[in-house]
């Protein structure tokens, strides 16, 4: 496996949270949204929708495929954090 180097947001501050986490994967749709860019939103969406979420019509525009996408993973974290035993 070895040290794979660290993944930092665009501007550079922190360190981004393990790929194919759930946190992980929501950070990184919301850098992705963030930077406005459609061509890289649209391949973002495409792979996590292909990964594990449901599937939007494909004829949405891909800003509302990404926020689709988006309320269900927060809908999917908010579940886990509130099974946490340490939640409370």
């Amino acid at each position: 496996m070895g040290d794979q180097p660290k993944q930092t947001p665009a501007g550079g501050h922190g360190e981004l949270p393990a790929g194919g986490t759930d946190v992980g994967d929501y950070v990184r749709i919301v850098l992705v949204l963030a930077a406005q860019d459609d061509g890289r939103t649209l391949a973002a969406t495409e792979k996590l929708t292909d990964r594990y979420w449901k599937g939007t019509a494909r004829g949405v525009p891909t800003r509302a495929r990404a926020l689709h996408l988006l309320g269900q993973m927060l809908t999917k974290i908010g579940i886990e954090f509130a099974r946490a035993p340490d939640a409370r």
